[in-house]
């Protein structure tokens, strides 16, 4: 997820609590970051999500709940 933050976002590194909207992230960010991480780990985040998990620590639990329920 990491990667894939820093590659939308344009960014060298991210930490894991810094919040996706404070590092610039919008409207097109917000298109960009479920399709790849749909597309890497197979998993469909909801864009509401983003706005409760807007960390890498929080979205992290968000996407394990969803790996999980696939299972």
């Amino acid at each position: 997820m990491r990667e894939v933050w820093c590659e939308v976002l344009r960014l060298p590194d991210v930490g894991d609590r810094e919040d996706l909207f404070d590092l610039g992230g919008h409207s097109i960010t917000m298109s960009q970051i479920p399709a790849r991480l749909l597309d890497r780990l197979g998993v469909d985040v909801p864009l509401d999500a983003y706005f409760v998990a807007a960390t890498l620590v929080e979205l992290a639990a968000v996407v394990d709940g969803l790996q999980s329920a696939q299972e």
